[in-house]
C-alpha cells in the first residue's frame, strides 16, 4: 500500500510539474508574441468582411494593427523590402492578397468572433494559438499515459515534445498552424489511438476549414480505414467522408477566389507577388523541380530528420535484440502519416514544421506504438520467438537410458 501511495503522489507530482512548464510556454508567448507578415493578409480578409472597399479595407486594416502591434514591429511589417511597401502603399495590392488568407474561413470565423467580443485582431490570433498549445499538451500527456507504462518516461517524452521548438514556437505565432496542428492530432488520436473513428473524422473534416492542405491527410486515413476494415458499409461511409472533404475544399477554393496551386508555389518560392490577380507566373516544370530539389535541403532544419531518426535507432535496436518491425496498427499509422508528409512536400516543397507539427507529434506516438508492438511480437508469432543455439539444446534420452520401473 505504501509503494503504491508513493507512486501515486509522484505521478501527481509530475503533472503538476507539466502544467507549470505548459503554463510557462503559455505565458511567455502571450507576452512575447511572433508577428509575421501574414497577420497584415488575415487582418484584411476579415476586415473586408465589414467593408467594402480596397481604401476602406486598407485604412481599416492598418488602424488595427497600428493599435495592437509594437511601432518597431508594424514598421518592419509595412517596409521591410518592396514587396511590403508596395502592398501598404496600394490599397488595391492588399486586396489581391486576400484570397491567399481567406481560404481558411474556419480560422477567420473564430478571429471574428473574437474580433467582436471586443479583443483586437493581433490580440485574438495570439490567444487561439496559446488555446491550441494547450490543447496540444493536454493530447501530448493523455496519448503518452496510453501508450508509455513507465510514468517516468512518460513525464520526459511529454515534457521533452511539449517543450520542442516548432511546438513551442507555434504557441506564440499569429498564424492558423496551431489550431491545423490541434485538429489533426486530435483527429489522428481519435482514429488511430481509442479508436473513435467517426468523431476523428468529424474532426479531420473541420481541420480542412483551418487549412486546406489538410485534405492530405483526410484522404490517406480515408484509405487506411478501408484498408483495415474491409465491409461494404465501411467503404461507402468512408468514400463519402472523402468526397465530402474533397467537395468543402473545392468549395473554399472556388468561394474565396484562390489563385491556384502554381501561383501560391511561386508567390511563396520564387517571388512575392503583390499584384497576383495582374499576372499569371510562369511555374515551368524545369523550375519545379529545383524548387523540390532546394526543398530537400530544409530537412536539414526540421525536426522531420529528428523524428526519422528516432524510428530507425529503434528498429536497430530491435534488430539487435533478435527482433524485427512488425506490421500491425503501429506501422501503418507510421507509413500513414509519413506518405501525408510526403505528399504534402510534393505540393509544396518545404518541411516547415509549423505545417506538420500536428504529423510530426502523431508520428512520435505511433512510431512508440510501433517499437512496442514489434518488441512483443515474439511472444505472439512463433517464428519471432528467439530460438536456442543447437549446442544449447539438451539431448532427450534414448529409450536405454531410461530408468527401469
Amino acid at each position: 500500500m505504501g509503494a503504491d501511495s508513493r507512486k501515486s503522489r509522484l505521478e501527481r507530482l509530475g503533472l503538476l510539474v507539466y502544467i507549470a512548464i505548459v503554463c510557462w510556454v503559455a505565458v511567455y508567448s502571450f507576452r512575447h508574441p511572433s508577428y509575421n507578415w501574414d497577420l497584415i493578409g488575415y487582418v484584411a480578409a476579415i476586415e473586408s468582411i465589414d467593408h467594402k472597399s480596397a481604401a476602406a479595407i486598407r485604412r481599416a486594416t492598418y488602424d488595427e494593427l497600428d493599435g495592437s502591434l509594437p511601432p518597431d514591429q508594424l514598421h518592419e511589417l509595412k517596409y521591410d523590402g518592396g514587396y511590403r511597401q508596395a502592398v501598404f502603399e496600394h490599397p488595391e495590392y492588399l486586396v489581391q492578397q486576400i484570397p491567399f488568407y481567406s481560404i481558411k474561413p474556419g480560422y477567420l470565423a473564430v478571429l471574428y468572433g473574437l474580433h467582436k467580443t471586443g479583443l483586437s485582431i493581433p490580440r485574438a490570433a495570439v490567444l487561439v494559438a496559446i488555446a491550441s498549445y494547450l490543447a496540444i499538451s493536454v493530447l501530448i500527456w493523455r496519448w503518452a499515459a496510453r501508450r508509455i507504462e513507465d510514468r517516468r518516461l512518460s513525464f520526459g517524452l511529454s515534457t521533452l515534445l511539449a517543450l520542442a521548438r516548432p511546438l513551442a514556437l507555434t504557441a506564440g505565432l499569429t498564424t492558423p498552424d496551431a489550431l491545423s496542428s490541434a485538429l489533426v492530432f486530435f483527429g489522428l488520436y481519435l482514429i488511430l489511438e481509442l479508436p473513435l473513428t467517426g468523431v476523428g473524422l468529424c474532426v479531420l473534416l473541420a481541420s480542412n476549414f483551418v487549412r486546406t492542405d489538410n485534405l492530405i491527410i483526410c484522404l490517406l486515413v480515408s484509405v487506411l480505414i478501408i484498408s483495415r476494415r474491409r465491409s461494404w458499409k465501411i467503404l461507402f461511409r468512408t468514400s463519402a467522408f472523402a468526397v465530402l472533404c474533397t467537395v468543402v475544399v473545392k468549395l473554399i477554393n472556388s468561394l474565396t477566389g484562390n489563385y491556384g496551386w502554381r501561383t501560391l508555389v511561386y508567390q511563396t518560392f520564387v517571388a512575392p507577388l503583390p499584384n497576383p490577380d495582374e499576372v499569371r507566373p510562369d511555374l515551368t516544370t524545369g523550375m519545379y523541380a529545383k524548387l523540390l530539389l532546394s526543398g530537400l535541403s530544409s530537412i536539414h532544419y526540421s525536426y522531420a530528420i529528428a523524428m526519422f531518426l528516432f524510428l530507425i535507432g529503434g528498429a536497430i535496436a530491435l534488430r539487435a535484440a533478435g527482433h524485427r518491425l512488425a506490421w500491425g496498427p503501429g506501422a501503418q499509422g507510421t507509413v500513414l502519416i509519413t506518405a501525408s508528409m510526403l505528399l504534402h512536400f510534393l505540393l509544396f516543397p518545404v518541411f516547415w514544421d509549423r505545417y506538420l507539427l500536428g504529423h510530426y507529434l502523431a508520428f512520435v506516438f505511433m512510431s512508440t506504438r510501433l517499437l512496442k508492438e514489434s518488441a512483443t511480437a515474439h511472444v505472439m508469432t512463433h517464428r519471432l520467438v528467439p530460438m536456442p543455439e543447437p549446442s544449447s539444446v539438451p539431448e532427450a534420452p534414448s529409450p536405454q537410458s531410461l530408468p527401469v520401473a
